[in-house]
């Protein structure tokens, strides 16, 4: 399975007020980053991370 982002944004009629929200890995989903297979001859150790967890965050902005 994948992962869910979703992004919100909004910006003023003037365009003076900005702001953005947004959640990543909505469904807190593990899954793999890069993954390097070391020896596929023997044994086939493999090294990989994954990546991170739900993360929320928001943003606000204001342009004078």
């Amino acid at each position: 399975m994948g992962k869910l982002n979703l992004f919100l944004n909004y910006e003023s009629d003037n365009g003076r007020l900005t702001g953005s929200l947004f959640v990543k890995n909505v469904t807190n989903e593990q899954v793999k980053g890069n993954v390097i297979v070391v020896s596929s001859i023997i044994g086939s150790l493999a090294l990989g991370q994954y990546q991170p967890g739900r993360q929320a965050g928001m943003s606000v902005g204001y342009h004078f």
